[in-house]
Formats: C-alpha cells, sequence, structure tokens
C-alpha cells in the first residue's frame, strides 16, 4: 500500500478485522480498506493528520480519531467521510490515545481523548448527548496539562473510566456520575458483569463492585511466590479472566493464574522466555501471542 518514500517511516497503524476485510489507519493521516483474501486494496483516503485511536465499526460506519482529538465517521464500503467533530485538544502527548467505545441501544459512540474529555454522540442523529472532563484540578495546577487514562469500558448501562488516579462508573444514557473509588490502575482494567478487576502501583489485585464502587477483596498477587521467581516476573501487562480464574501477563513471559473469588494465586508458569510482546487471543480453546523476537506461540 505505501509508497517508496513511505517505506522506511516508522509506521504506527491501527486495524480492525471485519466480514474478511482488514480495515486501517495510520500516523501518516491514510484510512484504508484492504481484502483479506485476496489482498487487494479496496479504498485509501488521507485526511493530512495522523490517527491516534482504536477503531470501531458499527453497521456501516467506521470511527477513528486523529491526533488533534477530532473523531471521523467514514463509510466502510466506500472510504467516504459521513461526519466529524472536534473535541478538546491536548498540547503535550503521553502513552495514553483516543479510546472509543460504541453503544449500539442508543446509537452512540463515546471517546475519551487525549485531553481528559469524554464525549458521547448520537451517530444517527449526529448530535451531542453529554460531554464530561475528567481532567483533575492537580494536573491544571502541575502545568503539566497530561492526562493519564486506560481504554473505556461499557459493561451494560455502566460506563467504566480508569483516569487520573480515579476508578469512575458513569451512567450511559446521561453521563452521570455513580461512583469513585481513588485507585490508580497499573494496566487495562477488566470487567464483567458484576465486578472490576484491575492491578494498583502496590501489586494489589483488587476487586470492586460494579454497581456499589465497593471494594470486594484485594490480595498482593507476589505473596505466595518465591524470592526467585519474583525477581524475574517483570512488569504485568496485561489481566484477563478465563474459565472463572483471572490470569495475569507480565511482559517477561510470566502467566500468573488467580482465584476468581479472593484473588489468591493458584498457579504460575513461565510460558515464553523470550518475554510477551502483544495481547494474549483466545480462539477455539487456544491461546496465541507474540514473543519479543516475533514469534508466534500457540498454547492449547
Amino acid at each position: 500500500f505505501y509508497k517508496k518514500k513511505f517505506k522506511k517511516y516508522k509506521k504506527e497503524i491501527y486495524i480492525v478485522i471485519k466480514n474478511n476485510k482488514i480495515f486501517a489507519a495510520d500516523n501518516l493521516g491514510y484510512v484504508y480498506c484492504v481484502d483479506i483474501l485476496t489482498t487487494k486494496l479496496i479504498w485509501a483516503k488521507n485526511t493530512g493528520i495522523p490517527f491516534r485511536s482504536n477503531i470501531k465499526i458499527v453497521g456501516n460506519n467506521l470511527f477513528v480519531a486523529n491526533q488533534d482529538n477530532t473523531i471521523f465517521s467514514f463509510n466502510i464500503s466506500s472510504g467516504e467521510k459521513k461526519w466529524s467533530f472536534s473535541t478538546s485538544q491536548a498540547f503535550l502527548t503521553t502513552d495514553f490515545i483516543n479510546s472509543i467505545a460504541i453503544n449500539k441501544k442508543i446509537n452512540s459512540v463515546i471517546m475519551l481523548n487525549t485531553n481528559g474529555e469524554l464525549t458521547s454522540i448520537n451517530y444517527e442523529q449526529n448530535k451531542i448527548n453529554w460531554i464530561i472532563n475528567f481532567k483533575s484540578a492537580s494536573s491544571f495546577s502541575e502545568n503539566t496539562n497530561l492526562f493519564l487514562g486506560s481504554p473505556i469500558l461499557i459493561e451494560g448501562e455502566n460506563l467504566i473510566i480508569s483516569a487520573d488516579n480515579t476508578i469512575q462508573n458513569h451512567n450511559i444514557l446521561s453521563g452521570q456520575k455513580k461512583w469513585v473509588q481513588y485507585i490508580s490502575s497499573k494496566t487495562k482494567i477488566l470487567t464483567t458483569n458484576e465486578n472490576i478487576f484491575l492491578i494498583n502501583e502496590a501489586n494489589l489485585l483488587i476487586c470492586i463492585d460494579i454497581k456499589s464502587g465497593k471494594i470486594v477483596w484485594s490480595q498482593n498477587i507476589f505473596n505466595d511466590l518465591n524470592k526467585k521467581i519474583k525477581k524475574k516476573i517483570g512488569k504485568i501487562t496485561n489481566i484477563l479472566a478465563v474459565e472463572n480464574k483471572i490470569m495475569l501477563f507480565s511482559d517477561k513471559g510470566f502467566l500468573l493464574s488467580c482465584n476468581y473469588q479472593n484473588g489468591k494465586l493458584v498457579s504460575s508458569f513461565h510460558i515464553s522466555k523470550n518475554g510477551i510482546n502483544s495481547d494474549p487471543i483466545f480462539v477455539n480453546r487456544s491461546m496465541y501471542l507474540v514473543n519479543k523476537k516475533s514469534q508466534l506461540l500457540i498454547f492449547e
């Protein structure tokens, strides 16, 4: 797809797959569609400004946002732009990228931008439902203008946000805050129908009741490990719920399995000597991940 002048340019490409087609957006400002089976380019558009978000598709709509915190709606069949909406910009860049989520029940796309602003837009009527700013007062007083957050999650009518050292639950219809816990999460948070799971800076695996916001239990994930393994584990990068267990993955290639009801360690394995460099994916009772040597590993 890329011309010769872009071959050596370091590209960041956000992708999603639907109906045997790859939809991609990159830091060159391109959004494009490729047929998986034929590898042929179906369409491509360039907006001139690098994209910086995950991609969401619902119906014939593709949603993606650029580094200026403008969210776009594209027609997935033709690539034509349907509409765009500009939210507030951040002057400095962090590792956080714009996080987009979809609620089909109310035909809404919700985006948490890099400036800490959460916006809900009705994509059928092209109108704003509500806007909330999560940028803490302390961030402004310190004059850093940096927003620290994690991807937003939707569980029923619960909109879960991890931002500026808090975990919050908001009503997805009105944006009204239900509760807040002043906890900082080291990884992406995990939600189920009843609970929220996260790991804080003190390496505590914490379970929060999604309705009340109360802490159900907390457990130090390293308590039951011997000293040698503790030093080798490295940084926990992923937390997943698999078959009634909480599974923790580290960048050094360790997998810790914890009890769903109390957080206690069930087992630990060093599954990759070359570390882990991807999010694990589960398909047909098999687990797939990529190590730091770009090798694909498959586990039963």
